[in-house]
């Protein structure tokens, strides 16, 4: 979290979108996508400060001399008025993606129709041309889905970058003019990331050419201390050395120490002679020779030669949310990717509540299969041909993207989950034996169907604390207890009551899980059945009803994946020494590591650090959070070399 800031003095701002956007959810997006270019100017050196689309209607923006909009795509006609004199005297706007013509105007562009493109792949990178602002890295990738293109409207607005993907070059990613400068999309923060930070630095430093100057001596000490692990390049090449002595990777950590040590006498030079963008860029290899140095040495934790042999039989799993791989339609190339950076299981999210992205009998098929075809039968055949096993991630009771027909039906069959203040919710209530029977039919389809090595459930739980209370509720509880209540749910949410409601939601949950895992070890006794679950425990057994160390206990789940998500190193370890406790947690317990998840952003060297605690602490394997482009760009070469 960050405020905006009260003294409005740097020469950057960033613009967060609030009335310029025209719902809540995309005003959370919006604050994501702030947050994103905050930490990117951060960790770039750049000064700035953080503003609303208010601050900017109430003239906040006098000392400013550029402005980034980074997702702002309906600025109202005052907040237009502030934008036009900011140009006036002189400012310059970067714009990320925006849908008001009077903005393009502004700016000496013309806006064009919005495009989109669900299967991916037509916008997959950004390329640079010769109009381009110096030290803009040649080539940005990102996957795109959609984009509102601008087009010159004066002599001059020039177009310095264009798309290009499986259909070539195509329509304009960057706009330049003497206004500032407008990509038709947002930033994404889908890997690649070096380059786009560089991006920005070269647009920043267009207008300001002081950026470089900070920015090479942030980058420079970044690269040197590797993000402040060390207090500074000297001992870090002292803590390096001494830790890797006696190991059997010594001889290859001093190689990579003496690559170090050039770029940083190469660097040096470059701030001295005041070549700042040779700096910046320079970092780079500083950076990738320190890394190495690190991972080898801290990555393996000075491991043995036996201990070493240990990670061969190491669980590396790895989540995609998405169902469909790196490559939409290519199972097969993103399976390479993963097995050639030591991934061994492969967690592919193709199964909701109400919706199925495989031949379904029991549930809808999902758009996504009727365009790409069976996404989980094309997985197994790519994860197999590679050894990587395949566990199959179903989503419990949240209907997600289920069609609009059945959950209006499912609605007014009165199935939903209803909260304590009386509203509904669209996730199926754990109390009606109709939606039990439905969770447990489609998982026995997919354990029939397919060659599955393991089905992993995952929001097993309710919401929150606040459900459910529905009349089904109402009635088995009162039937649980042997009694009418009159008062519902004040009833049940205090006094001796409150306990037994309490037990009794969690009995809801954990019938399913042991109905699951019956269910599909008569089935087939080899298919491992898993569960992503909350790290409070048992914390979120009062809040979600999740009582996972229980269901360890039971023996009714072959191991667990607690979503351990977080920066901080040392919460990381006392999660999982509270995890590993527990009883029959030995062996069972595989780490979820969030390199992407909305609670944490990891790069490579935290989520190295966190595989160290967990291989220090014997948990066998782990599990990272997210397969997309920025972990296999950036963590899993990473990984691969901590795994060997």
């Amino acid at each position: 979290m960050f405020a905006a800031c009260q003294a409005w003095t740097a020469n950057v701002v960033l613009v967060r979108g609030t009335t310029s956007i025209p719902n809540k959810a995309e005003q959370i997006y919006a604050k994501s996508v702030t947050d994103r270019l905050h930490r990117w100017l951060t960790e770039l050196g750049i000064e700035h400060d953080i503003l609303n689309d208010d601050d900017v209607v109430g003239g906040k923006l006098t000392a400013a001399r550029i402005v980034i909009l980074g997702y702002n795509p309906r600025p109202d006609r005052r907040e237009m008025g502030a934008l036009a004199a900011f140009v006036k005297r002189g400012g310059k706007i970067i714009v990320f993606y925006s849908a008001e013509p009077a903005l393009a105007k502004l700016m000496h562009m013309k806006l064009g129709e919005y495009m989109a493109c669900r299967e991916g792949g037509r916008w997959s990178e950004i390329r640079f041309n010769r109009f381009a602002p110096a030290y803009a890295p040649d080539i940005v990738m990102q996957e795109s889905l959609n984009i509102r293109p601008v087009y010159p409207a004066q002599n001059d607005a020039k177009v310095i970058a264009s798309w290009y993907g499986n259909m070539g070059e195509e329509e304009p990613a960057w706009v330049q003019s003497v206004h500032g400068a407008w990509m038709t999309h947002i930033l994404l923060d889908d890997g690649d990331t070096e380059n786009k930070k560089l991006m920005i630095l070269a647009l920043l430093g267009a207008y300001d050419s002081s950026v470089w100057r900070s920015a090479a001596a942030r980058c420079m000490n970044a690269a040197g201390t590797l993000s402040n692990r060390f207090p500074d390049f000297r001992t870090a090449l002292s803590d390096i050395v001494g830790a890797a002595h006696g190991t059997i990777d010594e001889i290859m950590v001093a190689g990579h120490l003496g690559r170090a040590h050039d770029s940083y006498k190469a660097l040096t030079d470059h701030l001295a002679g005041g070549k700042y963008p040779d700096a910046v860029i320079g970092s780079r290899d500083l950076k990738n020779a320190l890394t190495h140095a690190y991972i080898r040495t801290y990555g393996c934790a000075g491991l043995s030669v036996s201990a070493r042999d240990a990670l061969k039989t190491e669980f590396r799993g790895i989540w995609n949310h998405s169902g469909e791989g790196l490559y939409s339609g290519d199972w097969d190339k993103t399976c390479r990717v993963l097995a050639s950076h030591g991934i061994t299981d492969l967690f592919v999210n193709v199964l909701w509540a109400g919706i199925a992205h495989y031949e379904s009998d029991v549930l809808p098929r999902s758009d996504a299969y009727r365009i790409k075809g069976d996404l989980l039968a094309q997985c197994i055949k790519a994860a197999h041909r590679h050894g990587i096993r395949v566990h199959a991630w179903k989503v419990c009771w949240f209907l997600g993207d289920a069609p609009k027909e059945l959950v209006g039906r499912l609605k007014r069959e009165g199935r939903f989950q209803v909260s304590d203040s009386g509203e509904s919710v669209n996730w199926l209530c754990p109390s009606g034996l109709d939606n039990v029977i439905m969770e447990k039919e489609s998982i026995r389809e997919v354990v029939r169907k397919y060659n599955v090595d393991g089905i992993h459930l995952d929001y097993i739980r309710y919401p929150n604390s606040h459900y459910c209370y529905c009349p089904v509720c109402k009635a088995e509880f009162q039937k649980h207890i042997g009694k009418t209540l009159k008062n519902w749910p004040a009833s049940v949410q205090t006094g001796e009551l409150k306990k037994k409601y309490s037990e009794w939601r969690l009995s809801r949950i954990t019938r399913l899980m042991r109905d699951v895992h019956s269910l599909v070890k008569k089935i087939n006794p080899n298919i491992k059945v898993s569960a992503a679950v909350y790290g409070k425990y048992p914390i979120c057994m009062d809040s979600v009803a999740q009582d996972w160390g229980n269901w360890l206990q039971q023996g009714i789940v072959d191991f667990v994946c607690p979503m351990n998500y977080t920066t901080d190193l040392d919460r990381f370890e006392e999660f999982l020494n509270t995890q590993l406790a527990m009883p029959k947690a030995a062996g069972r317990i595989y780490p979820g590591i969030g390199v992407t998840a909305a609670e944490s952003r990891l790069n490579a060297l935290q989520v190295i650090d966190q595989i160290g605690i967990a291989r220090r602490m014997r948990t066998d394997g782990f599990v990272l959070f997210d397969l997309n482009r920025a972990v296999a760009d950036e963590i899993l070469p990473v990984l691969s070399l901590s795994c060997d």
